[in-house]
């Protein structure tokens, strides 16, 4: 048997399916545009495969007016957020904080009562209340034009209060100025000490301030009351006779509440006033013994 054999072209596929844009839009005439293809020539694709992706202007515009929409949808929703982030912030201003840890001293309003902002209003009208830092305090005392001179910043400072009886509070001198006070003409100094606090330390307390300015040893002291001021120059009156006196200007040192340190001017054995025989009570008189104080008759 001898086998036949011919030439020949493949001009048809079985069960061939042809793909068209009318095939699949049902003869639309509308022109469109092949954006993607994602197959070549004689490639397998199964059932499902994107083949091509089409767009044509009603496509266009349909997918244009559901971008617009979502668009629209999220500046709504950006609108909602922002409206509710202001409302958040005006919520925020209408709660008070604390704006630091401490005690309450003062409270100027109370539930119910009417806070009235104007160009009229002061800083007291306005302030609700005072709180205070009890880790730290501020004590402001006036010091004579003698003692100014022996206290320098940062120098330590101990203090006690007369509602605390017992307590010892430790501090220092954070600043010094002066002014003239305008109805006696007279330089006031003023002197901040900052001071640690503790519970039971409060606003308005009166204090007892001792600075400390040095120690001096084997030194020359008299009475503070022997010792005035004139010229602007230290002077005491010296006993030099039986009824005479004289003035001698003298340089001061440190000084507290009772005695003042001499360091030139004097010499130890002097006699110096402390007053006059006229500040003596009708049972006191001038002791002969050295005593800086009168005894009773």
């Amino acid at each position: 048997v001898t086998a036949l054999s011919y030439s020949g072209d493949v001009l048809s596929f079985v069960n061939e399916k042809k793909v068209s844009y009318s095939y699949l839009h049902g003869g639309n005439d509308s022109n469109v545009v092949a954006t993607d293809v994602y197959v070549s020539v004689n490639e397998f694709v199964e059932e499902g495969d994107l083949l091509v992706r089409i767009a044509g202007s009603d496509v266009t515009q349909l997918i244009q007016n559901e971008v617009d929409a979502i668009n629209n949808a999220y500046q709504d929703i950006e609108g909602i957020y922002k409206r509710i982030d202001k409302i958040n912030e005006l919520k925020s201003k209408l709660m008070v904080t604390a704006p630091t840890d401490g005690m309450v001293a003062y409270v100027n309003y109370r539930e119910g009562d009417e806070i009235i902002a104007s160009e009229q209003s002061d800083q007291w009208s306005l302030m609700l209340m005072d709180v205070y830092n009890t880790d730290e305090m501020y004590i402001y005392t006036t010091v004579s034009d003698l003692d100014v001179l022996y206290i320098s910043q940062d120098a330590p400072v101990t203090v006690t209060v007369d509602a605390l009886p017992g307590e010892i509070f430790e501090g220092k001198v954070l600043r010094l100025d002066s002014y003239t006070d305008y109805r006696t003409g007279e330089t006031v100094y003023n002197v901040q000490i900052k001071v640690e606090g503790r519970e039971g330390l409060r606003p308005g307390m009166n204090t007892n301030c001792f600075v400390d300015s040095g120690e001096s040893l084997d030194t020359l002291l008299i009475p503070i009351e022997a010792v005035f001021e004139e010229n602007g120059k230290q002077k005491v009156e010296v006993l030099v006779g039986e009824n005479e006196v004289e003035v001698v200007e003298i340089e001061v040192g440190l000084m507290n509440d009772m005695y003042v340190e001499v360091l030139s001017g004097l010499e130890e054995g002097q006699l110096v006033v402390t007053g006059s025989t006229k500040d003596l009570m009708p049972s006191q008189s001038v002791p002969e013994n050295g005593s800086i104080l009168p005894v009773k008759n």
